[in-house]
């Protein structure tokens, strides 16, 4: 039986514009006025009403992505400010915020702060130390090289000067 929990899950956005669908990246969401949707598997195709019903239609649980009724679904995080990322779907609405935006527990009674931005600067600092480590590391390189080259220019020029003096 299809849950009216499941049905209010699917956020519609207008008629006029695609549908928003909780736990699909956007790319995915079925285009404007289409009815259907299509197993991700290419399994079955459903009525679009079917997504997010509490109910696992699709084998591979793609029409199940907000929802915990599928076992071995996943669950879309948007995360915006971080980086976006698929939780097991049997972690949507358990009450733990699985998702930094907390777009994991969008029906459960959880509180979960959006913590992606702070995040997200996490991340992009620890970025910027790598890249001036790498490119310490690099000028490293680029100067022993140079090093190198003139070592082995000069040892070059010792040899010549060797063999000049034995002959």
């Amino acid at each position: 039986m299809r849950t009216i929990l499941g049905l209010l899950s699917l956020a519609w956005a207008s008629s006029a514009s695609a549908q928003a669908i909780v736990g699909l990246p956007q790319a995915e969401w079925p285009s404007s006025g289409r009815s259907e949707f299509t197993c991700r598997d290419g399994s079955r195709t459903l009525p679009a009403s079917y997504l997010n019903d509490d109910y696992c239609d699709c084998e591979d649980g793609s029409d199940e992505p907000g929802t915990s009724a599928c076992p071995g679904a996943r669950f879309y995080c948007p995360n915006v400010g971080f980086r976006p990322e698929y939780v097991r779907s049997g972690k949507v609405n358990d009450g733990i915020c699985d998702c930094c935006d907390g777009s994991d527990e969008h029906s459960s009674r959880a509180s979960c702060p959006n913590h992606c931005a702070a995040s997200g600067a996490t991340a992009y600092g620890a970025a910027q130390e790598r890249f001036k480590a790498v490119n310490y590391a690099l000028d490293s390189v680029r100067s022993w090289s140079s090093q190198a080259i003139a070592s082995r220019t000069e040892w070059e020029r010792e040899v010549a000067s060797l063999k000049e003096q034995v002959t």
